[in-house]
């Protein structure tokens, strides 16, 4: 409804206002009058009541909602934080599938969506892994990556954010001679956002609604600057395990010489007291495969052993 309607019903009149917020329709005042007292709603009457539905009622309901999506939006960022510091201190601990479920649970809370998938992007087989979700999925079967060319997920990654108020309209989301993902799941909003770290593109994140959204321009802030923090934790994540990996290769390297040098000095040892020659060959092999490359030469030139 997009203008006022007025409806005889006995023993009333009534007279339907639609209530337009400032970004999309809020709703509707049903106003019922007694014809005894009211034959027909006076213009100047149903102009009162139009002012004060625009001037009252719409303000307060938009009022309403932006505080509990501000609130939704706080909560939000709150467990994206705590989340963050999880991962920076136990990291070590948490598989990947954790706290990816943890990402787009915040998700669904932070932007308010019905289901959230979050695809990885493998930069070394390049290709999307299988998406984290959160949210309540139609069917059993397990989640696919689309490989069709052109498909949605490709499309946000290669060209950037992609809103879809109406999905019916767009071609991606709904097909005439098949049914699509987003039709089996009555998507009717889409949005989707690349993560981008310095360039690089770490995955896509699509939040799909059950009811229409108009995705004006508060609310894409809030998308894209959740979409921010999002890749940045992944960032931080493939940053920490890289890191990790550097540092046990490190740790490797330094038992790796401590045995070396130890085992040089337990063959030292043993030949200056004439052991047998059996040991020292074993040891000169464990400090050889502390350190390959030399082995050869090593063996060749040490001193032969006594019997």
């Amino acid at each position: 409804m997009t203008k006022p309607e007025v409806v005889f019903l006995q023993p009333l009149i009534r007279i339907f206002i639609p209530i337009i917020g400032s970004l999309q329709p809020l709703g509707t005042i049903d106003a019922g009058y007694r014809l005894e007292s009211h034959a027909t709603i006076h213009p100047l009457l149903q102009a009162t009541l139009e002012r004060w539905v625009a001037a009252e009622v719409a303000r307060t309901i938009e009022s309403a909602l932006l505080l509990e999506r501000q609130q939704q939006y706080a909560i939000g960022l709150a467990t994206l934080h705590e989340l963050s510091y999880e991962l920076q201190t136990d990291l070590k601990l948490r598989p990947p599938s954790t706290w990816l479920r943890k990402i787009v649970d915040a998700g669904r809370t932070v932007l308010s969506a019905n289901l959230v998938l979050l695809y990885l992007w493998d930069s070394d087989s390049l290709r999307f892994l299988p998406p984290a979700q959160s949210g309540f999925l139609k069917g059993q079967s397990p989640l696919l990556v689309p490989e069709e060319p052109g498909n949605i997920v490709d499309t946000i990654k290669n060209t950037g954010p992609l809103y879809v108020s109406d999905v019916a309209q767009n071609p991606l989301l709904a097909h005439r001679e098949q049914t699509t993902f987003s039709e089996r799941q009555g998507v009717r909003s889409f949005a989707g956002m690349p993560l981008v770290v310095r360039g690089e593109t770490l995955g896509v994140l699509c939040l799909n609604y059950s009811q229409r959204r108009q995705f004006g321009e508060r609310e894409r802030k809030i998308i894209e600057l959740y979409a921010q923090q999002a890749a940045a934790l992944i960032a931080g994540d493939k940053f920490a395990r890289k890191r990790m990996e550097f540092d046990l290769h490190d740790l490797v390297k330094t038992k790796l010489s401590a045995i070396k040098g130890q085992t040089t000095s337990a063959i030292l040892e043993l030949e200056s007291k004439c052991y047998d020659g059996s040991v020292v060959d074993q040891l000169r092999d464990v400090c050889g495969t502390c350190k390959p490359t030399a082995t050869s030469s090593w063996r060749t030139s040490a001193p032969s052993s006594t019997t």
